[in-house]
């Protein structure tokens, strides 16, 4: 099995008060893998994610995305990265507020410019539940029904990357995978690598 995801030493260090919040992490999330971590408060576990997802930077070491190496990559490339081949699931949704459900999980597909994006929208928003609330608001949505949403714009684009910060806390009886396959873990972040057979990284070379 190939790796999706590779860190080598990470390091990441805040400069205000100099605090290491992460020391010499390694890391592998092969294709296909679900991955979990757990600590407590403090422990770095969402600056983790952050740095997997391209949210922020390192220090020190090395990240490896399906074998090609980000720091050789420009801004304008890495943009493209977490366009095309990452989803996020964050702590506190990130929903855009004067969108409605189905323009929030229909976004990432207009800006990728696929087509016939309604049938997949509704299809994906009936699966975790919420596609009687497609014309709501976010701030017209309970907590629990705001995750199932962020969950849903996550995998819209059927991303090879998928991170979730807390993805359950607020859900109860959700039937999805990610739940059902977790049973005991208590909030857990998660980082699942789904194999990526058409994707092609060669393109991300040419804006290095």
């Amino acid at each position: 099995m190939s790796a999706l995801l590779r860190l080598d030493s990470i390091s990441k260090i805040y400069r205000f008060g100099q605090i290491k919040a992460l020391k010499n992490i390694t890391l592998v999330i092969n294709k296909g893998e679900m991955t979990a971590l757990q600590g407590p408060s403090g422990s770095g576990k969402s600056t983790l994610l952050n740095i997997c997802g391209l949210l922020d930077g390192f220090d020190e070491g090395h990240y490896h995305f399906d074998s090609t190496d980000i720091s050789r990559l420009t801004k304008q490339a890495l943009t493209l990265l977490m366009r095309e081949y990452l989803g996020f699931v964050f702590q506190s949704f990130n929903l855009i507020p004067v969108m409605t459900v189905f323009e929030n999980v229909e976004y990432p597909l207009l800006l990728a410019g696929v087509e016939k994006r309604r049938e997949r929208t509704l299809a994906l928003l009936e699966q975790v539940g919420i596609g009687e609330f497609v014309n709501h608001l976010p701030d017209q949505l309970s907590g629990g029904q705001q995750q199932r949403v962020a969950i849903a714009r996550a995998l819209i684009k059927k991303p090879p990357l998928i991170i979730a910060d807390e993805p359950t806390a607020n859900l109860n009886a959700i039937k999805l995978r990610i739940n059902a396959r977790n049973r005991g873990i208590r909030s857990p972040r998660f980082i699942l690598g789904e194999p990526m057979p058409k994707i092609n990284l060669g393109l991300l070379n040419t804006l290095t």
